[in-house]
Order: structure tokens, then sequence, then C-alpha cells
């Protein structure tokens, strides 16, 4: 399985949320962290970690131990990331792939 490690700084204190985990939805105490990556661009990140459901005291005790400003550590499977896009300017249908565009024309340079 391969993992990737991100490193940052808290945004916020950790918290503990109950979420619906699984097939089945189960509700489960997650713990929540959001950071700014380390990474290009600085980029909020957040991560989640799911506990037992008779782990929830263990998970909140976590929590209070991750403040603000705090240095972390995150590592998680490369198939778990998910990607966020808060505040989209446009949001449009497609009733057809659109073609690939590029970006910039690519020139030949000529040496002589």
């Amino acid at each position: 399985m391969a993992l990737i490690v991100i490193t940052g700084t808290l945004v916020q204190d950790a918290e503990v949320r109950t979420l619906p985990q699984g097939v089945d939805s189960s509700p489960m105490p997650v713990l929540c962290l959001l950071i700014d990556s380390d990474g290009p661009g600085q980029l909020p990140v957040k991560a989640e970690q799911v506990y037992a459901p008779a782990a929830r005291t263990q998970a909140q005790q976590r929590a209070k131990s991750f403040k603000r400003g705090m240095r972390v550590s995150i590592t998680a499977p490369v198939h778990q990331i998910r990607h966020t896009l808060g505040h989209c300017s446009d949001i449009q249908p497609l009733h057809e792939p659109a073609p690939i565009q590029p970006q910039m024309q690519l020139l030949e340079a000529a040496h002589g």
C-alpha cells in the first residue's frame, strides 16, 4: 500500500466529530484536523482519523493534545486522498466530454 506523508501547521484546534463510516454508515468518532501543509502552495489539508465507537474518549483525549499552531505530520494511504474545491466560481454541466486544450503553445526552436 502506497502512503503519503504531509507535514504542516494546525490552523485550528483538533476536534472529534461523529461521521457515518463504512458500507452501513455507522456513526463513528472521527478526529478531525485542518492544517496548512508545507507542500507547494501551502494548501490547506483536512485529515480525519476514524476511531471505533467504544474509543470516543480516546479520540477526545487525543484531540485535546492538538492545538492551533502546532506542527504535525500526517500519514495516510494514497488511495484515500480526496480533494475539495471550496468557493468555486462556476460549476456547469457537460453534455459531452470536453476536448483537452493545451494551456500553452509549445514552439520548436532551431539551433544552428
